[in-house]
């Protein structure tokens, strides 16, 4: 499998959630702008700027350090803007995976697989639930595949 990258909605899913956050931020600060106007304005004017940064070069550059692609029996996830990271799980190490799609993604048709292991759990996000349903088949048949060469040894 090629490098692949999540949907393409994936910037739209990241810009909801910022939108969201930014909304219970700004009811925070209209409680506290009763008790503190001054620095209630000060902090809204930073979130604000924050809130634009990050949809408009956040989003965009995360979309496109994010890929992920299978090597072997090995699934390779690559993410991160400011601090990349690259996860390499193999079937033999994931005991479960499991498929999530909360109602932004399932409107927007993404969905996303978390990866169940002893000591952690890996997350690819807003891939299509095409693609999740790729990556599970690849990695099941894979580990049945080592669990028959352990057979025969």
């Amino acid at each position: 499998m090629e490098k692949q990258k999540p949907s393409k909605n994936s910037i739209l899913v990241w810009r909801i959630r910022a939108t969201l956050i930014l909304f219970g931020t700004a009811f925070i600060l209209g409680a506290l702008f009763v008790f503190f106007p001054i620095i209630s304005s000060i902090i809204a004017a930073l979130i604000i700027i924050a809130y634009i940064l990050a949809i408009t070069i956040y989003c965009p550059k995360l979309y496109k350090h994010t890929n992920f692609y299978l090597v072997g029996n090995n699934l390779i996830i690559e993410q991160g803007f400011f601090v990349r990271r690259k996860c390499m799980l193999s079937p033999e190490r994931i005991q479960y995976i499991i498929t999530l799609s909360g109602p932004i993604q399932r409107h927007l048709g993404v969905c996303s697989l978390s990866f169940m292991t002893a000591g952690s759990t890996q997350t690819l996000q807003n891939i299509t639930p095409e693609d999740a349903l790729k990556i599970k088949t690849a990695l099941d048949l894979s580990k049945k595949e080592v669990r028959s060469e352990r057979k025969k040894s």
